[in-house]
């Protein structure tokens, strides 16, 4: 007779450990790892002139790398963890890593004003508070 009730005591408060924990995966997740570059493109920023799609060459054998945008004097490159992202990042002088995003400077054209000023913007996209508390970092020059 025991056994009758607590089972289905047991399935209830296993169901409601779920659900607490799922919905504390979704608050606490940080939406800067869903960026998708795509979406970005069109900002009134020079480091986007000319941006588009350019996965396959960008991210060919790059572990990690899931998704990648060429501009015309900046590429993008959205990786699945900040651990790719930081190693990508290391092995490319003067990359910039913002939390999933490496930003690779092809050329000199870009200002160091016009960097700072992409690397502000992503490092503050997404954040409901425009602050970066872990901003970006530049692999040495």
């Amino acid at each position: 007779m025991k056994w009758k009730i607590a089972i289905p005591v047991a399935a209830s408060v296993a169901v409601v450990i779920a659900f607490g924990v799922a919905a504390g995966i979704a608050l606490t997740r940080d939406h800067r790892q869903d960026i998708d570059l795509g979406e970005i493109a069109n900002r009134n920023i020079v480091a986007f002139d000319g941006m588009h799609r350019n996965t396959h060459a960008l991210c060919d054998g790059i572990a990690g790398c899931i998704q990648g945008y060429s501009a015309d004097h900046a590429e993008f490159l959205r990786f699945a963890s900040t651990t790719d992202a930081a190693r990508f990042a290391k092995e490319n002088r003067g990359a910039y890593q913002s939390h999933w995003i490496v930003i690779r400077y092809p050329d000199d054209v870009l200002t160091s004003d016009q960097r700072e000023e992409i690397q502000w913007w992503m490092d503050h996209l997404a954040t409901s508070d425009g602050d970066a508390e872990d901003a970006g970092t530049v692999a040495a020059q």
